[in-house]
């Protein structure tokens, strides 16, 4: 904060653009709700209405969930035919397209049809996370939730200076006693991200070099996460990490006779 003030560094900015009506809308709820609680007296009001939001959008996006899942398991069941037909005319590309669009036709199934829902979900949970950052900025975020000592905290300037440098006892700059604190979420964030890719990954095919190379690139993905984590309030880390959970917890339950496949 002290950096911002002293204009060592530009203060964050509000997100706006294309998606601004959906953020802004969901600001609105996040300070509706946030009111609601407080009027009420339930305490941490805030980081609740944080995880109220979280949960009614996706309760919300949960029929497009379903259908993504639906599809995938559609592809899932065709696969065996799929593979039988590339290895019969593994030298006829033409045909072998030919008889692989032909199964899709008999049994009902559009390849592509995973992807709607999923560009669907995309305006809705991109504005999700933008209505928490841009309530942030907005000061929403300037009270405790259990254990975390403010939600705006430990940094206003998007970055570690909260966390090094270390100084000669090795302390950072907020002390340990607080820093461990704002350490719980990111490090939370980093498993649960790891944990949901993980269960949600795709059954082992035979990968190609390129599919190799994303596969690698996947792995760090939680470890980005957990490094913006780091830089961002604490209540955009509190979204993050039960957004995590909540799409973890929606996935395994379709995945696992919440959703029927149409193709058996």
């Amino acid at each position: 904060a002290a950096k911002i003030a002293s204009g060592e560094i530009a203060a964050p900015q509000r997100m706006e653009g294309w998606l601004a009506p959906v953020s802004d809308a969901l600001e609105d709820l996040l300070f509706a709700i946030q009111g609601q609680l407080q009027g009420l007296g339930v305490p941490y009001s805030t980081g609740n209405a944080i995880i109220i939001v979280t949960i009614l959008v996706k309760f919300v996006t949960y029929p497009l969930t379903r259908d993504q899942v639906v599809s995938s398991l559609n592809m899932k069941n065709l696969q065996p035919q799929i593979a039988a037909i590339r290895e019969k005319y593994e030298d006829d590309q033409e045909r072998m397209n030919k008889e692989i669009n032909r199964v899709y036709e008999e049994n009902g199934v559009n390849p592509l049809a995973g992807c709607g829902p999923a560009l669907l979900t995309f305006p809705v949970l991109a504005g999700l996370y933008r209505a928490f950052n841009n309530a942030g900025i907005d000061g929403a975020f300037d009270e405790a939730w259990f254990f975390l000592p403010s939600l705006a905290g430990p940094t206003d300037a998007r970055d570690l200076s909260w966390l090094l440098p270390l100084d000669s006892d090795y302390a950072p700059p907020i002390g340990w006693e607080e820093a461990s604190l704002y350490l719980i979420f990111p490090v939370l964030t980093t498993i649960s991200q790891f944990v949901s890719m993980e269960v949600l990954k795709p059954e082992e095919t035979e990968k190609t070099d390129e599919m190799k190379n994303q596969s690698v690139l996947l792995k760090l993905l939680p470890l980005f996460i957990g490094y913006i984590s780091l830089t961002v309030p604490a209540g955009l880390a509190l979204y993050w990490f039960w957004n995590n959970v909540f799409t973890t917890g929606i996935q395994v339950f379709l995945r696992n006779g919440g959703a029927k496949a149409t193709v058996e």
